[in-house]
């Protein structure tokens, strides 16, 4: 039993629960009336309790119990005692059902065997006193007297006929259960605070499970509170039990000396002692549910869905635009409250470091003088290009006469060559192409959509326009030329960067012998 499911609170305080209780009341009150009527010596009457315990929990099958029990022997003061002991053994069946034994047939033998115990067992005594040591005062008269006849005392035969009895009705009862469960509809598994437990195999109660398991280890919030009213509430019930019986001792018993009288009025004092308790447990349930297990339980499922959450992208999602907002006026929502604000401080603490990180990362592979790819970057993504097989035309050039150009013009008018040259390029290339500054005035470029010389020489000619068209207003009008050197990679996998760039470079040594703009394309000898 180290397993315990997890009960929906908020189904408690709902219609569906309400129908169950009184769906379980009525068979608790009705199906008793049918055995009588065919006069079977049978009780059946905590079917509708233990079903309603093990769907809704412990208080809906406790109310079933208790309120069934009155109605069904109203008028009667020993009614309010036996309702004690349906109500523990509804609540008993409540608990096997957070465990899931009610799955498993050990689960009800172990319901059945405690039943027995109780009803039999102990409500026999209770009844013998009750009911002034009587011998054959219940249904059970007929084994009863045959014990009688056999020699038994009327206690240990009253016992015994009262068990025996016990035996038969409540394991009918527990196969009934058993029934009802096992067939559970699963279209009604998430309407009743349990009936989740039922009608799914194993594997899905077993992620029903993991979906519903709290963060916290231990007894919840809810639980705490409802103990401290409980041993409250039964700190006072006694309390008020023991004055009352000794003012009756007082002031009745002492005149009359009538013992039944006596027994009586304490079982009729701890009946409605027990009616008050369970009311005013339900009552504070629900006042603590409203209160703070569902403020409570929205900051933690709040808190978990912003740790598992894209923190930058925080304060547009769903969960945050539609989130319970807390309004209990007290320390939880000051809570809440200071949680929201951190959770919007971090997002968008968190949306700077990543556009701060984004521009440092676009700074280290940019070059920032031209704003194309730096040497690093380039080149890393061209031997990724390689490395998937992806053929293209490898070129590498420089500015014809540069240093010459920076020694007449100085080294301002050196650069604006420079990033005339990049613009150029730039509208030279396409999206997939790679285009990366390797140093001084040396670019290079990896055109994606060039496999033969025909498509290189008809993008030499028009970069060669476009080189053309550059004019710096400090070089009146020198034109500027480039050399260009070039490498075909067709996609054998031996062939490095490094090898490609010494091919091209060994064709842009070549296109240096020819005056202006020139382009070479390697070939092996």
């Amino acid at each position: 039993m180290k397993k315990k499911y997890k009960i929906d609170i908020e189904k408690s305080f709902k219609v569906h629960t309400v129908l169950l209780i009184a769906m379980g009341v009525l068979i608790n009150v009705l199906l008793p009336r049918a055995v009588i009527a065919l006069n079977l010596p049978l009780y059946l009457d905590n079917i509708g309790s233990v079903i309603a315990a093990a769907l809704g929990g412990p208080i809906p099958g406790m109310v079933t119990a208790f309120t069934s029990n009155y109605l069904g022997y109203f008028g009667e003061p020993s009614a309010i005692m036996f309702g004690v002991l349906t109500v523990t053994m509804a609540y008993l069946a409540s608990l096997l059902s957070q465990h899931g034994l009610l799955r498993q047939k050990k689960g009800y033998f172990l319901l059945w065997s405690m039943m027995v115990l109780i009803g039999g067992a102990v409500g026999s005594i209770m009844g013998w006193y009750l009911y002034g040591e009587t011998v054959g005062g219940t249904i059970a008269a007929p084994y009863v007297f045959y014990l009688v006849d056999l020699g038994v005392d009327g206690f240990c035969a009253q016992f015994l006929g009262d068990v025996f009895l016990d035996v038969i009705d409540k394991g009918i009862t527990v196969l009934l259960v058993a029934l009802f469960l096992h067939y559970f509809p699963k279209r009604l598994r998430e309407v009743f605070p349990l009936s989740y437990v039922y009608g799914c195999s194993e594997e899905d109660l077993e992620k029903e499970y993991q979906k519903r398991k709290t963060p916290y280890t231990g007894i919840s919030v809810f639980n705490k509170v409802m103990i401290i009213v409980s041993i409250a509430l039964v700190i006072l019930a006694v309390v008020v039990t023991c004055y009352s019986a000794g003012t009756y001792l007082t002031y009745q018993f002492s005149v009359n000396h009538d013992t039944y009288a006596l027994f009586g009025y304490i079982v009729q004092l701890i009946g409605l002692e027990f009616v008050i308790i369970i009311f005013t447990v339900i009552i504070s349930s629900w006042m603590t549910y409203e209160t703070l297990t569902k403020p409570l339980n929205a900051i933690v499922s709040h808190s978990e869905q912003f740790s598992h959450s894209e923190q930058e992208k925080w304060l547009n999602t769903e969960q945050w635009k539609n989130r319970y907002v807390v309004k209990t006026k007290d320390e939880i929502q000051v809570l809440y409250d200071t949680i929201c604000a951190s959770e919007e401080m971090i997002s968008q603490k968190v949306i700077r470091i990543r556009e701060n990180e984004s521009k440092l990362k676009k700074l280290s592979e940019i070059d920032l003088m031209t704003n194309v790819k730096n040497r690093g970057s380039g080149e890393k993504e061209i031997i990724h290009l390689l490395k998937e097989g992806k053929t293209g035309l490898f070129c590498l050039l420089d500015c014809d006469k540069f240093k010459k150009i920076n020694d007449t013009y100085g080294h301002i008018v050196g650069d604006k060559v420079l990033i005339e040259i990049a613009e150029k390029l730039k509208k030279v290339c396409h999206p997939q192409d790679i285009l990366l500054r390797l140093g001084g005035d040396e670019f290079a470029i990896y055109k994606c959509d060039i496999h033969d010389e025909n498509k290189a020489m008809e993008f030499f000619h028009l970069l060669f326009d476009y080189i053309q068209d550059i004019s710096v207003e400090e070089m009146a009008d020198e034109k500027v030329s480039i050399s260009l050197g070039a490498s075909f990679y067709t996609g054998d996998i031996n062939i490095t960067f490094d090898d490609l760039y010494r091919q091209a470079d060994f064709a842009l040594y070549e296109s240096k012998k020819t005056t202006g703009s020139a382009a070479n394309i390697y070939h092996k000898n």
